[in-house]
C-alpha cells in the first residue's frame, strides 16, 4: 500500500519511546520522517530549518518542560499541530496545555489512541482554513511585549523604592543570622511623650518607631509591618481616632492591634468610638509602667506566635511544592525505564518471532513485559495515594450520577472482557466533595468488584444511594468472593493483600485509596460482606 509521508518533530529525551511512537506510526501506513530533540536549543534549530506537519512532545524532560516546547513551538510556527504524549497527566494540567495550543495530550501508558489522534489532528489540519499570517499574530506579540515592558518598568520601580528606603539613616538590615525583632509603632504629635514609650519599653526585646503625626503613621505602616500601634487619641491635623480607622482599611494593616493613650478614659462615648474604629484596648495616661509593659508583651507574644504560625505555613507549603516535584520527578525517573524495558521486549518481540526467538524465548520476554506492567501498575497506584493524601482539595456540590458514569466508563475494557453486568439505580442525587477524589474512589471500588469473583463467573456490580440523616451513602454491590469477618480492617491498610498475584493481580492500594480520598473531605467509608456471598461496599458524604 502507498505510505503517507509524515514529517514529525519528536520532542523528547527518550530514544526508545521514540522508536516505539515511529513504529506504531509506521504499522498505520505512515512513512515518518522524523527529528528527536530535547531541549530548547535544539527545538529552535529543528523549527528553523525544517518543514513539520506534527510535533509530538513528552512534558517531563530532564533539561525542558513541555509546556515550554508549546509556547515556543506556537511562537515560531503558530498552525503547526502540537500534542503531548507522556506520562500521566493531571486533567487540569491537561486543560490548560490544551487551552494554550496543545492538539492532544494522551499517555505513554496507553498508546492505543495515539494513531486515531493522528489521523484526527492531520485531518482537521488539512481542513483548516489557511490564516493571515500576519497582522493579528504581529498585534498579539506586539501587546504581550508591552505588558512584559509594564511588568519589568513596575518591577525597576520597586526596586528603586527599596534602594531609598534601604539608602535612609538606621535602614541597614540587621547581620545574617540574625533575628528581626518585633516592631512596635509609637504615635503622638509631642516628642517627650515618644521618648518616655521608648524608655518604658527599654527592657523589652522590641524595636520602637516612630511617627509624630496620624499622616506619618500611615505612611510608616506602608514601608513596614508593625507587631502592635500605640497611638494618642488628641492629635493635631488627623486624631487617633480618624488614623485607626485609615489604617484598618488597609489590607497590609487590617489586623495590626491598636492601643489607644489617652488622658480621658473616663469618656465613655470615646472609648465607644475608639472600639468601633478598630482599637483592642485603652490605657489612661499618666501611664503606670507595669501595665504597659504588661499588656505590650502580651501583644509582642501573640504576634510572635502567629508569625511563627506564618512561617509554618510557609514552610509547609515549600514542603508541598518539593513533594509535589519529587512525584513528577518519581513519575518520570522510574516510568521512564519500565517503559524502555516494555518497548523494547515489544520491539524484540515484534522482530525476531519465528527467526532468533523460540516459543521458550517467547514466554520468558511476555515474562518480562508482565512484570514491567505489574511495576508500572504499582507505581501509578502509589502516586495516585500520594496526590489524594497531600493534594489541595476544594469541596464542591458534585452529581453522583455524573461521577459514576465517568468512572465506569473507563472500565469498560474490563467489564466487556469479563462479560459483566452493571447496573445503576439512578438518580444517586448529589453530595458535597472533591471531584477527582471521588472519581478515583468509585473507579478502584467497581474496578474490584469486577476483579474479585470466582474463576469463569460473570461479575454483576451494582450502584445506587440513600439519604440518612442529612448524609448521602453510596454503595457498591458485588456477586463476588467476599470478605471475611476478620479482614474487613485490614483491607483499607496500604499494601494489605487478602490473595496472591497469580489469584488475582493488584498492588494492595485501592482501598487505602478509597478511604483516604473520603476522610480527606470528611466522609467515611465501610462494608458489608460475607466470603462466599459477595460484599457491599459504601461510601458516605455530606449530601448536596
Amino acid at each position: 500500500m502507498d505510505r503517507k509521508r509524515l514529517r514529525l518533530l519528536l520532542i523528547d529525551d527518550s530514544d526508545v519511546d521514540a522508536e516505539s511512537l515511529l513504529r506504531r506510526l509506521a504499522s498505520g501506513g505512515y512513512d515518518p520522517v522524523s527529528v528527536r530533540v530535547e531541549n530548547a536549543q535544539a527545538l529552535s534549530r529543528a523549527m528553523l530549518y525544517g518543514t513539520w506537519d506534527l510535533a509530538v512532545c513528552d512534558y517531563s524532560m530532564p533539561n525542558f518542560n513541555g509546556a515550554e516546547a508549546l509556547k515556543q513551538v506556537k511562537a515560531q510556527n503558530p498552525q503547526l499541530p502540537f500534542m503531548f504524549v507522556s506520562g500521566t497527566l493531571p486533567s487540569e494540567l491537561a486543560r490548560e496545555l490544551q487551552e494554550q495550543g496543545a492538539a492532544g495530550v494522551l499517555s505513554k501508558d496507553n498508546l492505543d489512541s495515539f494513531l486515531p489522534a493522528v489521523e484526527m489532528i492531520l485531518k482537521a489540519k488539512a481542513g483548516a482554513a489557511p490564516q493571515a499570517v500576519t497582522v493579528e499574530a504581529l498585534k498579539k506579540e506586539r501587546e504581550a511585549l508591552i505588558t512584559q515592558a509594564s511588568a519589568l518598568e513596575q518591577q525597576v520601580a520597586e526596586l528603586r523604592t527599596r534602594l531609598d528606603r534601604a539608602s535612609k539613616p538606621g535602614a541597614e538590615p540587621s547581620p545574617a543570622g540574625t533575628p528581626m525583632l518585633p516592631k512596635v509603632l509609637l504615635v503622638d504629635d509631642r516628642a517627650e511623650n515618644l521618648s518616655a514609650l521608648e524608655a518604658l519599653m527599654g527592657d523589652l526585646n522590641v524595636t520602637t518607631v516612630r511617627a509624630t503625626s496620624g499622616p506619618e503613621a500611615l505612611e510608616r505602616l506602608l514601608e513596614e509591618d508593625f507587631a502592635l500601634i500605640l497611638m494618642d487619641v488628641l492629635m493635631p491635623e488627623m486624631d487617633g481616632f480618624e488614623t485607626a480607622t485609615l489604617v484598618h482599611r488597609r489590607r497590609r494593616s487590617r489586623s495590626t492591634p491598636i492601643v489607644f493613650l489617652t488622658a480621658h478614659g473616663d469618656d465613655h462615648a470615646s472609648i465607644l468610638r475608639g472600639y468601633k474604629a478598630g482599637a483592642v484596648d485603652y490605657l489612661q495616661k499618666p501611664i503606670v509602667p507595669e501595665i504597659l509593659r504588661a499588656k505590650v508583651a502580651i501583644f509582642l507574644e501573640l504576634f510572635q506566635k502567629a508569625e511563627q504560625l506564618r512561617r509554618q505555613a510557609l514552610s509547609l507549603a515549600a514542603l508541598n511544592a518539593e513533594l509535589e516535584a519529587f512525584s513528577g520527578s518519581v513519575s518520570h525517573d522510574l516510568k521512564a525505564p519500565l517503559r524502555a524495558m516494555r518497548s523494547w521486549t515489544q520491539i524484540v518481540l515484534e522482530d525476531c518471532s519465528g527467526k532468533v526467538l523460540d516459543e521458550e524465548g517467547q514466554a520468558k520476554l511476555k515474562r518480562v513485559l508482565e512484570a514491567g506492567d505489574r511495576m508500572d501498575g504499582l507505581i501509578g497506584s502509589l502516586l495516585s495515594y500520594a496526590k489524594i493524601s497531600r493534594a489541595e482539595i476544594t469541596i464542591e456540590r458534585l452529581d453522583l450520577t455524573s461521577i459514576v458514569r465517568d468512572a465506569v466508563d473507563s472500565l469498560k475494557p474490563e467489564l466487556e472482557a469479563s462479560r459483566g453486568e452493571l447496573r445503576i439505580e439512578e438518580p444517586l442525587g448529589c453530595v458535597m466533595g472533591h471531584r477527582w477524589s471521588l472519581g478515583q474512589a468509585i473507579g478502584n471500588l467497581v474496578a474490584n468488584a469486577i476483579k474479585f469473583v470466582r474463576p469463569g463467573q460473570p461479575p454483576v456490580v451494582s450502584l445506587r444511594s440513600d439519604l440518612q440523616r442529612g448524609r448521602r451513602r453510596l454503595w457498591v454491590q458485588d456477586n463476588g468472593i467476599g470478605i471475611g469477618q476478620a479482614d474487613r480492617e485490614r483491607i483499607f491498610r496500604p499494601f494489605e493483600r487478602l490473595h496472591g498475584q497469580k489469584d488475582y493481580s493488584g498492588h494492595g492500594i485501592g482501598l487505602a485509596i478509597v478511604q483516604r480520598a473520603a476522610e480527606r473531605v470528611g466522609g467515611t467509608v465501610g462494608l458489608e460482606s460475607e466470603l462466599g456471598k459477595g460484599s457491599r461496599f459504601w461510601i458516605e458524604l455530606e449530601s448536596g
